[in-house]
């Protein structure tokens, strides 16, 4: 029974750059012609709310309209005030929408959304624009000899594989293209249907799903220990198509993985991050253990939570009963999916200590880490456990996760808390 309970609240502020960070982006990431869709804007006020907003779409181009003016004998506050509006979209056809937020008609925030005509294909629905195999439902209405064209270029039959056939689509730019099925009986087309994607280009959430795996190390650490990282993937029930080969120690099929496989250890201090093509990762499964070598305390590993998109939260970050022991190092890690810097400042004990988020290159997130050894080792004797809370960040789509680790300086022995 923990003696005392602690609750730290860590109030968030931004970094200089965080004011001109207007962003957009849409839950679910790319909708079909039978799929509603949310456009999620985040910004920054000069002190008014939000008094109205509206949609209005015309063709393929949506405009979310803001009006942060006040009515009739209201005012604005004088304090910067950031803000989150959820505009509902509904069913849209499918197609490439330009989607644009304004603010009293002053421009804001640009993004594409993809509406998926998925009638006459399965997953995977992008391919790199070197060409790719894609899968083409089959249709039973369809007679004689079956053409399958890409953006009018014909692709070529690999093999039949349920529910269809996979075919190979050829060389094309980066972009989103119709697949058309023509027979002897029938010719149809499925508008925005298949992505050609570059591979030298950052990753694009609306085509990949991010896997990370937060720690990805093996070598010597303090007091002694020696630390080595296990992760394991595995397909599941059908293979599963990545941007990139997989990093195996034994090689698994590259972008394509085909087996269960341990994967290599890149010994990046922001955790080994995989992107898995959208639609393919329903049955995807994986593992991560932590050990301790020479500790002289004989080990089964700990377990570390490998994260996958749904347990990025934009409502901040908990931290429940983390342990209290004054022999241990605590150290908190944390990634947040923006790709602008923010700081969270800890006003208490003094001094204030700053948690700086940093994009990491060429990854759609930033990552952050807070040595709280210090802090942990100041509370009082017979202290159980503590419970810690970043706020969300509001203004900014920072969508978090984090772990704190608890490692026991004489026994080396690990206890992970995840944020909730």
């Amino acid at each position: 029974m923990w003696s005392r309970y602690l609750l730290l609240s860590l109030l968030t502020v931004f970094a200089p750059v965080a004011a001109s960070a207007d962003s957009l982006r849409f839950d679910p990431p790319v909708a079909t012609g039978h799929t509603s869709v949310d456009a999620i804007f985040s910004s920054i006020t000069g002190g008014c709310a939000v008094f109205a907003q509206d949609v209005t779409v015309a063709g393929t181009t949506v405009t979310l309209n803001v009006s942060l003016k006040p009515p009739p004998g209201g005012g604005c506050g004088a304090n910067v005030a950031p803000y989150t509006s959820t505009f509902h979209l509904g069913v849209l056809g499918p197609g490439v929408y330009d989607v644009a937020a304004t603010a009293d008609t002053l421009p804001r925030a640009h993004a594409k959304l993809i509406v998926r005509d998925d009638s006459l294909t399965a997953a995977p629905f992008a391919v790199p624009s070197t060409g790719g195999e894609f899968h083409v439902l089959r249709r039973f209405d369809t007679t004689g000899l079956v053409v399958v064209l890409v953006d009018g270029h014909e692709a070529t039959f690999v093999r039949e594989e349920s529910p269809g056939n996979v075919y190979l689509a050829p060389p094309h730019a980066p972009g989103t293209v119709d697949v058309s099925v023509a027979s002897a009986s029938t010719f149809r087309t499925a508008v925005a249907a298949l992505t050609y994607f570059d591979r030298a280009a950052p990753p694009d959430p609306a085509l990949f799903e991010l896997i990370l795996f937060p720690t990805s190390f093996v070598g010597p650490g303090p007091f002694g220990s020696h630390w080595l990282t296990e992760n394991y993937i595995a397909p599941g029930i059908a293979p599963v198509r990545f941007r990139d080969a997989v990093p195996c120690y034994v090689s698994c099929g590259g972008d394509l993985l085909v087996t269960p496989a341990e994967l290599i250890n890149d010994q990046s201090t922001t955790g080994l991050a995989l992107f898995a093509l959208r639609g393919m990762t329903s049955d995807l499964m994986t593992g991560s253990r932590i050990y301790n070598f020479p500790s002289g305390v004989p080990q089964n590993g700990t377990e570390v939570h490998v994260v996958r998109e749904s347990d990025f939260r934009d409502r901040g970050m908990s931290f429940l009963t983390v342990p209290v022991d004054h022999r241990a190092r605590v150290m908190l890690r944390a990634w947040a999916l923006t790709d602008t810097s923010a700081t969270v400042l800890e006003p208490s004990p003094p001094p204030p200590t700053l948690l700086r988020f940093v994009p990491v290159p060429g990854m759609p997130y930033a990552f952050a880490s807070l040595d709280l050894t210090s802090y942990f080792q100041h509370l009082p004797e017979g202290t159980g456990s503590a419970s810690i809370y970043f706020p969300r960040a509001l203004g900014q789509d920072q969508r978090m996760w984090g772990m704190i680790s608890v490692t026991n300086n004489d026994t080396q022995q690990v206890t992970i808390v995840s944020s909730q």
